[in-house]
């Protein structure tokens, strides 16, 4: 993968880590279509760039940015127009994805060296695509979620997020399926997740806000026989 020229990012974002530059410069270079995953602290730079004011009269999709929370308080305003930003809690890459035709890709470590890599290879494109269809459908929206919060519910997110079926997680819980289906759907419901595997995915990125996946976890590990939850 071809190695772009770096310099260090000025406008917002880390100025010691190159790839925040390297990244401004991509997404100026593409206007019709972007998709990204960037840390939050990126967004202040990025938001002006991708900006899309025609978005809406011209029919065109919006760009999507995949925004890392990373601790510091996010504005409510904090957004652009014809752009779509979605938070999870963890990435493996920072990357982004311009006009179907190049990508974008950088570790996510902060190091003073670290720039980013672009490729036109198309099954580079495809390959850096994919992964960011997978965690668009993880993040959620930066509106909150508001879960009711209980120890079954807890339980079947994290077992969701670890690929069980309804039946495995039934025996774990010691209840029926139908019990299990029934929680899964009010899940479904109260997060706007639109399936079972979106549901799961974005309590494995940790997109929903559960506060007792520890001691639900420790049990996780335990034998199925042994292990009960009470409910």
């Amino acid at each position: 993968m071809p190695r772009i020229e770096s310099t260090p990012g000025r406008a917002g974002g880390d100025p010691a880590f190159r790839a925040y530059g390297d990244l401004l410069r991509f997404a100026a270079a593409f206007t019709q279509d972007f998709s990204a995953i960037v840390p939050q602290d990126w967004l202040p730079g990025l938001l002006p760039i991708v900006a899309d004011p025609d978005a809406e009269r011209t029919l065109r999709a919006p760009k999507r940015i995949a925004c890392v929370r990373t601790g510091a308080p996010v504005r409510p305003g904090r957004t652009a127009p014809g752009v779509d930003v979605r938070f999870l809690s963890a990435s493996p890459v920072w990357l982004a994805i311009g006009d179907r035709r190049a990508a974008f890709v950088s570790p996510t470590s902060r190091g003073a060296f670290h720039g980013g890599w672009t490729t036109t290879d198309p099954e580079g494109v495809r390959t850096a695509k994919g992964v960011f269809e997978l965690v668009w459908c993880g993040a959620r929206p930066k509106v909150p979620v508001a879960l009711e919060a209980t120890e079954r519910r807890e339980a079947i997110l994290l077992w969701l997020a670890k690929g069980l079926t309804d039946s495995a997680i039934a025996k774990r819980l010691n209840v029926t399926d139908r019990t299990v289906r029934r929680e899964i759907s009010s899940l479904m419901r109260d997060s706007g997740a639109t399936s079972r595997f979106q549901l799961g995915l974005r309590a494995a990125l940790g997109g929903l806000p559960v506060q007792a996946l520890t001691r639900a976890q420790q049990e996780s590990t335990e034998s199925a026989e042994g292990t009960e939850v009470r409910v």
